[in-house]
């Protein structure tokens, strides 16, 4: 008949595995910080656990017997086992790490400030790597559980017991055309007419639905219903090259107009109708949140963002 592990004092089998090393009681006592007494009431107990005497005294020292050397590496393997599910105190550096960092993310957060993490990493931390994914075929649960990325960025958090999110940046909306827009050159705004008398360009998500305003427009399915779509775009930089070289106007987060700024000068409205703030969120795993590499790369990231909420 078996033992149950609720009678069992698991503090014993430390002791044991010590008794095999040195099997001096006074040795043992002083390795563990215990008292000789304690460590002789500790060996009682574990003979009546197993029904066998265990060590036996010859001369000065204590030998195993054969049931304990038997039982010996099984139990150093279950104490190593335990130990590797206990968290550590190692601190993280940076400076010295040869960290591999994974982080998922959509397209719009790429552009925004993927480049911009990357180059701050090799600052602070010169021999640790970064891979970026924008995987949306998997769940990002999955991903995230698997340990196939460490972060998942993305404008919806993840709501689940599971899963921890943070905003990471927070942007309002406007309205880009090219420079010599032969309607809109010379405004100073953009009405509801002038809106959806234009051409949009739009970026869709791989699921088919529209990436950015969905979540932000209020009153979106009846401005959807009456505004014409004249290019439908898998990437957000595509989508910008489209407008800075058509008639085509889109409706972009704030912040990637800097992207923009690089290659062409545009034309920026407020929006005719109202809109929420942009919202980006980071979201992680709760199982590997009280690793000290994560912990360090975490904090990084709202680091590195902090210009890209205020």
């Amino acid at each position: 008949m078996s033992v149950s592990l609720r009678k069992v004092d698991l503090n014993l089998l430390n002791i044991f595995s010590e008794l095999i090393k040195d099997p001096h009681l006074t040795n043992t006592a002083k390795r563990l910080n215990m008292t000789q007494p304690a460590v002789s009431m500790a060996l009682q107990r574990l003979r009546s656990l197993y029904g066998d005497s265990l060590f036996i005294r010859e001369g000065k020292k204590m030998k195993p017997t054969a049931r304990a050397l038997e039982i010996s590496p099984d139990i150093d393997k279950a104490l190593a086992l335990m130990k590797q599910t206990l968290p550590t105190n190692n601190s993280f550096d940076p400076t010295t790490a040869n960290a591999h960092f994974r982080m998922n993310i959509f397209n719009y957060a790429e552009q925004l400030f993927a480049a911009e993490i990357v180059e701050k990493l090799q600052l602070v931390s010169p021999r640790s790597s970064l891979f970026i994914s924008s995987e949306y075929m998997v769940d990002p649960k999955k991903l995230l559980r698997d340990r196939q990325t460490d972060i998942h960025i993305d404008y919806s958090p993840i709501i689940h017991s599971d899963f921890n999110s943070q905003e990471i940046s927070r942007d309002e909306l406007v309205i880009i055309a090219r420079v010599d827009h032969p309607r809109l050159k010379d405004n100073k705004a953009i009405s509801m007419a002038e809106y959806l008398h234009e051409k949009h360009a739009i970026v869709l998500s791989s699921d088919g639905t529209e990436l950015l305003p969905e979540n932000s427009i209020v009153n979106f399915d009846d401005i959807k219903s009456s505004r014409k779509v004249g290019y439908h775009g898998s990437s957000t930089l595509g989508v910008l090259s489209m407008v800075t070289k058509s008639d085509m106007i889109t409706l972009i987060p704030k912040h990637l107009i800097k992207a923009i700024n690089q290659y062409s000068e545009i034309l920026q409205f407020s929006p005719p109708f109202q809109c929420k703030p942009f919202i980006t969120y980071m979201s992680w795993y709760v199982g590997i949140q009280y690793e000290p590499s994560h912990q360090w790369f975490k904090q990084f990231l709202i680091e590195s963002t902090q210009d890209y909420r205020e």
